[in-house]
């Protein structure tokens, strides 16, 4: 949570209605906006009370031009002026036809100790402004004047905000918060996210761990060849228990799979998973990694530890008739009666 935020620099450029079929621009300013203590202390509040509703986001290679633009700004490339310029113009490219016109604020801020970057996509709202003062009888009244141009107005629910606090690397991938208190039930518009901020999701690890764990397990099912299956598998529960701290698709493809397989489990795993590195907690799926599981046609059950699969003490051998063999290898210490097993 942001407790405190101070906006040093304010640029406002104005966004016009994309138009099908024609070049629109922007409205650009040719400098930083004047703001007043009051002025600049309402925004620092209305910034700080929307990120309340702020999901984490995480740049995402080749979707948009944003990242480097505001890492250009960070390491002095380019001066903010320049950089909200061409901001301006990303966002007024990016919107669908049925977005409507607006500003883009762009502030360079710090919060809590740290310098940050904030985008927002503020939309037209109308109201009314009462006035009390005499009439011509002397009479004391309320005249009422109709405003059309208000933006960001204390209750607004009609803007979307980017914010990024800057890494300790500061070409490093944008990570931050992203608000959007249009849309419904904390989703933010696609086009804001992606094509213009240029991010995804950056989920509770424990929560993107167990989605890649799903996602490359329902790969690993639909993989014909027995040996094949259980050799990812492996590879699966080899990746998870490792002592690294990130999981990605093309790394995973790369280290356990065969070359004339990668290429269909990554355009699999895309579908669900970004292309960056996945922070990894196995906190919701500590209990399935501990063995490997073999279920035959015919109601077998062989539960064995990854390791011996590794090292060759249970093998599976497949025949041209596409019937499966499993060795294993080991010395028989004792058998025993069992309950029925839950099927997989």
């Amino acid at each position: 949570m942001v407790t405190a935020l101070h906006i040093e620099t304010v640029i406002l450029h104005g966004i016009n209605k994309t138009i099908r079929g024609e070049a629109t621009e922007p409205d650009l300013s040719d400098g930083a906006s004047d703001l007043s203590d009051r002025i600049r202390g309402f925004l620092q509040e209305q910034v700080r009370t929307a990120l309340k509703h702020g999901r984490q986001i995480v740049e995402e290679t080749g979707l948009s031009g944003t990242g480097d633009l505001v890492r250009g700004f960070w390491t002095s490339k380019h001066d903010l002026l320049t950089c909200s310029r061409e901001l301006a113009r990303t966002l007024q490219h990016s919107q669908p036809a049925q977005s409507p016109e607006g500003l883009l604020m762009v502030a360079d801020a710090r919060a809590d100790g740290q310098r940050v970057f904030v985008l927002a996509k503020l939309e037209h709202e109308r109201g009314a402004q009462a006035t009390r003062e005499r009439d011509a009888q002397g009479n004391m009244i309320y005249t009422m004047q109709f405003l059309d141009d208000l933006f960001f107005t204390t209750g607004s629910r009609v803007f979307k905000i980017g914010y990024f606090p800057i890494t300790a690397d500061p070409e490093a991938a944008l990570q931050g918060l992203v608000v959007d208190r249009q849309a419904q039930a904390h989703h933010v518009a696609r086009y804001f996210r992606e094509s213009y901020l240029g991010c995804v999701w950056r989920e509770r690890p424990e929560l993107v761990t167990e989605r890649f764990y799903d996602t490359v397990q329902s790969w690993i099912d639909t993989v014909g060849d027995p040996e094949k299956r259980a050799r990812y598998q492996v590879g699966l529960i080899s990746e998870l228990q490792s002592q690294t701290t990130g999981l990605s698709v093309s790394g995973f493809a790369t280290k356990h799979l065969d070359a004339g397989d990668r290429d269909d489990f990554v355009a699999t795993a895309r579908q669900v998973l970004p292309a960056s590195e996945l922070p990894k907690s196995l906190e919701f799926v500590k209990a399935k990694l501990n063995n490997v599981r073999i279920d035959t046609a015919t109601g077998t059950i062989v539960i064995a530890p990854p390791e011996r699969m590794k090292d060759g003490t249970v093998r599976i051998e497949d025949d041209q008739l596409g019937v499966s063999t499993i060795t294993i290898h080991d010395t028989i210490e004792k058998t025993s009666g069992t309950g029925q097993f839950k099927q997989s």
